[in-house]
């Protein structure tokens, strides 16, 4: 059996995925995650989607050798539609061209995760499994997608929505399940750790900046890395995962500020933190 995959996106995640699957010449399901482990001997992407520069589409496989080469809007492409042809709604509603939805769409927490949560919602009620590097939808909308999920049958899995891929939410659903547990505390955000430390090493805001984005760790635009929204929205997605909380990085409280930071000096971290007290109610606070 061969998995058909329609890529959302197509940006620095959906280059490396299909990079490695080039490479592999398709390979086995497990570059894609043991959840799917038993249901394909073969990967094909068979829609890749961007908002920009349009999408590409073969039902029986796109060339992903000839897509790294930079023809993905060759207008000699058979298989390629300008922007704006098709919708990202239109193609995954095209039930009968893919079995698994990579959602791979840049987090929008001004829209509370949509429209990526609308996309995940639409799969998943068509039966379609959805594999998401977007934390915005399990941070706004976890328990309503789980639910559709589970209500059809269907695998959800963000692993690399919070820490990069590290295997984090896996263990809720492997080693953890068992526990009940009441708080969780950490880093959630490398750029405001590094730029923090390096301030409080001398540096100024704009020159640890710099450095930050010049290694790599920092975005162009780092607004919501250095103003906490960032880590408020992967605390959210940890705690409606691991605390079977209905918590929106709305709610949580951020009680740092840059030029707190610039006086204090010394060595400052941004610590993200949620507990449950023995009422019940969450605290969560960054």
């Amino acid at each position: 059996m061969t998995l058909r995959v329609l890529l959302l996106g197509f940006g620095g995640v959906g280059r490396a995925i299909c990079e490695i699957l080039a490479s592999r010449g398709t390979p086995g399901i497990s570059a894609m995650g043991g959840a799917l482990n038993q249901m394909a001997g073969k990967v094909n992407i068979v829609g890749v989607l961007t908002k920009t520069r349009g999408a590409v589409w073969d039902e029986n496989g796109i060339d992903l050798n000839r897509l790294m080469e930079g023809s993905f809007d060759d207008p000699n492409n058979p298989h390629w539609t300008p922007p704006g042809v098709i919708s990202s709604q239109q193609a995954v509603n095209r039930i009968n061209s893919y079995d698994v939805l990579m959602e791979l769409s840049v987090v929008n927490m001004e829209e509370k995760g949509f429209p990526a949560a609308q996309y995940i919602h639409t799969a998943l009620t068509n039966h379609k499994h959805v594999v998401t590097a977007n934390k915005g939808p399990v941070a706004f909308h976890y328990k309503s997608l789980k639910k559709v999920a589970q209500d059809n049958n269907c695998i959800l899995r963000f692993e690399s929505a919070v820490m990069d891929g590290a295997p984090i939410f896996c263990l809720k659903r492997a080693g953890l399940r068992s526990l009940n547990i009441r708080g969780l505390q950490g880093l959630l955000n490398s750029t405001s750790t590094y730029v923090f430390q390096r301030m409080g090493q001398g540096l100024t805001l704009e020159n640890a900046l710099t450095e930050a984005q010049e290694m790599g760790i920092a975005e162009a635009d780092p607004s919501k890395d250095l103003n906490g929204h960032d880590s408020a929205c992967k605390l959210a997605a940890l705690a409606n995962v691991f605390m079977d909380a209905d918590l929106s990085p709305d709610s949580i409280r951020i009680h740092h500020h840059l030029h707190d930071i610039k006086k204090t000096g010394g060595d400052v971290r941004m610590v993200s933190s949620i507990f449950r007290t023995k009422s019940g109610l969450l605290q969560p606070t960054i």
